[in-house]
């Protein structure tokens, strides 16, 4: 009996751990096979992901765990001038270039998926991100034990183009996801849509009237 009893225990402490994984957060490997089943590139050159050179992109970046947080200070809109611990960010990108000085169009999408050194830590990011995007016309919620603020916003811009742009920031144990988005040249759902609904997020295209 003592020796049953112990084998219960054992396999209740290990459904714990099973359990506790799972909720951990994000699954690092989904990401970067979605983002190669997209066609992006794993390149090695950050200022190549993030669209710094005038060339279009379609590529993902790996980060160490000494640019994990500059990476994020630079892209993201809160939370800029504080230092958080991150272990490591991945940039995706999906970028048309401006083809020259005249030319003011633009379309770009960018998401980064940051794992904290703890779920503390995201929640900090999470939150001050969370409170940036619910400013700016928000909304927030929760699906399959994912936190979100979402929003979406069109515009006519001062040269009588037709723009959109949209925000959503996500939380799930110690990783956070953030997509930013914005048009002035033409339809750009597909990346976003994509990484939503391999990731399981609630996109911020559905905020779309």
């Amino acid at each position: 009996m003592k020796k049953k009893m112990l084998s219960m225990a054992a396999a209740i402490t290990m459904a714990v751990v099973i359990l506790t994984g799972c909720s951990a957060g994000f699954k690092r490997d989904s990401v970067i096979e979605a983002a190669k089943e997209y066609g992006m590139d794993d390149t090695r050159a950050f200022y190549q992901a993030a669209q710094i050179t005038n060339v279009d992109t379609k590529a993902f970046y790996i980060s160490d765990s000494k640019q994990a947080d500059d990476i994020r200070r630079l892209l993201m809109h809160a939370g800029f001038d504080t230092a958080f611990d991150l272990k490591e960010t991945i940039l995706l990108s999906d970028v048309k270039a401006v083809r020259n000085d005249d030319d003011t169009s633009d379309a770009h999408t960018r998401i980064l998926y940051m794992t904290a050194a703890d779920a503390k830590t995201a929640k900090e990011i999470y939150d001050i991100n969370a409170e940036w995007v619910e400013a700016h016309d928000g909304t927030s919620g929760k699906q399959k034990g994912v936190d979100y603020v979402i929003n979406y916003v069109s515009f006519t811009t001062s040269d009588d183009r037709e723009a959109e742009s949209f925000y959503g920031v996500y939380i799930k144990g110690d990783t956070v996801i953030w997509i930013e988005a914005f048009t002035n040249n033409g339809p750009i759902d597909e990346c976003t849509e994509f990484f939503c609904n391999k990731l399981g997020l609630v996109s911020p295209l559905t905020l779309r009237k």
